[in-house]
Parts: C-alpha cells; structure tokens; sequence
C-alpha cells in the first residue's frame, strides 16, 4: 500500500494535476499534505493560494479549503511557523481519528488545549456545579461536557486564541466567562442562581466583573 501527494492549479482548470511524491506509510503521507498545504496553499490571514494538495490512496485525504477564507488553516499554519514540532502533533492527532471525518476546527482544538486559567476556572465550575470536570472536543472546535461549553475564538494569524468563553447552562439567565489577555471577567444576568455562582467564581480570584 503507498499513498500519492498531488497538487492541481486552481487558476488554470486545463491543467491537469501533478505527482508531488508517493509514500509508503499514512503518517508519512499526511506529514507531507499539511506541510504543503500550510506551506504553499494557504497565506497567512487564511487567504488560499492557486495551488490545492490531496493525498491519494486508501484512504484518499482532501483538506477543506474555502476560496475566500481559511481561519482554522491560518491559525495552523502559524502554529507550524512557530513550532517545529508541530506538524508531528498534528498528523498523530489526525491518523487517531481519520476513520469519524475530523474537522478542521475540532483539529485545531485538539492541538491547542486551553491556558491554565481557562482550565481553572473550568474546574472551579464543574465542582461548584458537581459535574463532570473532564471535557470533550466537539466538531465544531469547542470543549463540552455536561453544563460548560468553552468557546476559543482564534485571530490569524496568531497562532494562539484571542480570547475564550466559558458559558454555564442549566441557571436561570446567562453565565459566561470570558478569558483573554490573562484575565477572566464574569458576564452574568441578575438572576439569582447566575449571581450566587457568579460571587462564588469571585471569591476565587479567579476572574473580574
């Protein structure tokens, strides 16, 4: 078994498309798609160059690219720019789950846990709450378990998250937490259960209002 990078012009439909190389192993073909398409297929604000990476074989792997932007591709694709390490990770956490159609947000999420104060305040929540404090990753790139929803919100082309919201569901008005540029300050509806928790997460240090 072996697997074939190829690459096609998106600018001209009339050529055909070109072998880039052949692979014997998934990782290492894999390996060679993201480099080539973070490298040469997508700029750094998410912007896709002319030229489209698939890799052939069993399975055949295409990467999603939209033609106008590509905010998860960016945020990668500066992470590889900052991490040479990176691309190792990020192959290891694709061939894991090749097999339930990952997607590109949920990619990004699995390479980019949250800080520490985002997991701080998770963990003072779900204890306050009695929940669960162990989250999974979604599809859509959030962490989520029983009653906390952690939203990143991702600024090309940095390759961190510019900030991240924490939302409690199950009271009886909105709580969210959002964290960014080390602080974290509460978003609370005047409800009673929403404030209760809202003094509790407080009286932590943890976050502002």
């Amino acid at each position: 078994m072996s697997w074939e990078l190829w690459s096609s012009d998106t600018f001209d439909r009339e050529s055909g498309p070109s072998i880039e190389g052949s692979f014997e192993t998934l990782d290492e073909g894999l390996y060679a798609l993201w480099k080539k398409t973070l490298s040469e297929a997508v700029q750094d604000d998410g912007r896709p160059t002319f030229t489209e990476f698939s890799l052939r074989g069993q399975p055949s792997v295409f990467l999603p690219r939209d033609p106008f932007e590509n905010r998860e591709l960016a945020v990668l694709r500066a992470r590889m720019l900052a991490d040479d390490g990176f691309l190792d990770e990020l192959v290891k956490v694709h061939v894991a789950r090749l097999a339930s159609r990952v997607t590109l947000p949920q990619l990004l999420a699995l390479t980019a846990p949250p800080p520490p104060l985002v997991q701080q305040v998770v963990t003072f929540l779900a204890t306050r709450l009695e929940v669960g404090a162990v989250a999974s990753v979604t599809v859509e790139g959030t962490w989520a378990q029983e009653r906390i929803i952690v939203t990143p919100s991702w600024a090309p082309p940095s390759p961190a998250a510019a900030t991240w919201r924490i939302v409690v569901s199950g009271l009886s008005g909105p709580f969210a937490v959002v964290v960014e540029s080390g602080r974290a300050r509460v978003e609370v509806a005047e409800v009673a259960d929403a404030q209760v928790l809202r003094d509790a997460l407080l009286e932590t240090g943890l976050a502002a209002t």
